[in-house]
This record gives C-alpha cells, sequence and structure tokens, in this order.
C-alpha cells in the first residue's frame, strides 16, 4: 500500500495543476506614443547629449502576437508566468515633426516596433461546460523604437530613438474548451500603465492554449 501511494502521489500531483503554451495574435492600441530618448548624435550644427527627450507620435494602432506560459490550478488559480510579444503599425501614418533640445526633429511613426515581454502576474479562471471565464493582472516591461532624423543645419541626420518602462494590465477572456487541454479564447486586455502613460489603450486578440 506504501509503495502504491507513493505511485500515485505524482500522477495526483499532476492532476491538480495544469502548464499551458498560450499563442495570440490581435491589435493594440496606444492613445498616445511615449516621449523618447536619443543616442548621442554629432551634427554639422551641435551635438545632442544621450538621453535627449523626444516628443511623441500621437495614437498608435498595431498588430503583433505573443507567446506564453501559464500555469493553471484545479481550484481556478491562474498563474501567467511569461512571455515574448512582438507588434507593428498598421494604417496610414504621416511624418510627425516635434523637436529635440531646440532642434527640429522628425518621427516616422510607420517604422516602428515594440516588444512587450510579459512577466508573472495571478489571476481566476471558472469552468462552465465547455466554457472558461477567467480574469488576471500581470506585470511586464515593453520597448519601443522609431526611425527618424534631426535638423542640422540645411541638412538632417538620422537617428533611432526608443523608449522603453514597466507596464500593468488586467486581462480578461472567454474561452471554449475544444479538448481536456486545448482551448480557443478572446481576450481583452486593458492597459493601467504603459509607456504612453496610465490608461493608455490595450490588447484585443484571439488567443490558442495548449497543454505542454
Amino acid at each position: 500500500m506504501v509503495f502504491a501511494s507513493a505511485a500515485l502521489s505524482p500522477a495526483v500531483a499532476r492532476a491538480d495543476l495544469d502548464l499551458q503554451l498560450a499563442a495570440s495574435g490581435g491589435t493594440a492600441y496606444m492613445r498616445s506614443t511615449p516621449s523618447f530618448t536619443t543616442d548621442e548624435l554629432s551634427t554639422s550644427a551641435r551635438d545632442i547629449a544621450q538621453g535627449t527627450s523626444i516628443g511623441g507620435a500621437g495614437s498608435m494602432t498595431l498588430l503583433g502576437s505573443t507567446l506564453d506560459v501559464i500555469m493553471t490550478f484545479r481550484s481556478g488559480l491562474l498563474v501567467p508566468l511569461g512571455g515574448l510579444g512582438v507588434y507593428l503599425p498598421v494604417g496610414s501614418y504621416g511624418r510627425v515633426i516635434t523637436s529635440a533640445d531646440g532642434s527640429i526633429a522628425e518621427l516616422r511613426p510607420w517604422s516602428a516596433y515594440r516588444v512587450d515581454v510579459p512577466l508573472p502576474g495571478i489571476g481566476y479562471r471558472v469552468n462552465r461546460r465547455r466554457y472558461t471565464f477567467g480574469g488576471s493582472v500581470r506585470t511586464g516591461v515593453a520597448w519601443m523604437r522609431m526611425s527618424g532624423s534631426i535638423a542640422a543645419g540645411g541638412e538632417s541626420e538620422a537617428m533611432r530613438p526608443t523608449r522603453s518602462g514597466f507596464v500593468l494590465q488586467a486581462e480578461l477572456e472567454v474561452c471554449r474548451r475544444f479538448d481536456p487541454t486545448t482551448r480557443g479564447c478572446i481576450q481583452l486586455a486593458p492597459r493601467v500603465i504603459d509607456l504612453g502613460g496610465p490608461l493608455n489603450g490595450g490588447l484585443l486578440s484571439l488567443r490558442v492554449e495548449w497543454g505542454i
């Protein structure tokens, strides 16, 4: 009996916990892009110090995908562990004229890209037959880059300003289970804190989860 119990205990422990890989694709909206910072630049007219602030480029819609690892418990507890997402702008954007340390600068929003690294969070899921309803809160970091140029006398100097920062978002989802370990979801994730400031947009995506 002792050996039988020992043999069964890993299976029982495994049955209480699922580790899943999730892939999602969808749109991200930023109500305002953040101010960027530039690397050190030397032009024919002046030197621009590293970290010089450059104004943002207005609102932006991006399209991308995210891979994520999730831990779920039979009790309903949901623990997103971490992931990686990449987003590119969609739509038509014109040049944005702004300034950098008193010099005229130009940003090109269509050249932007954003990398998100979701970090661990916590949430809860409720199962209703083949459907699952869940919500979670998680942290993360994001990094964004955009091409541009800065005026230098009668010429211009290319630059690649960047911005990174902390992200806090809520994630709400409705899922349908296809089999015991696979489900498809619609997910809405408003961003409480984002690169461009508080309540700066969010994500709407389709998501598929597999057991691993």
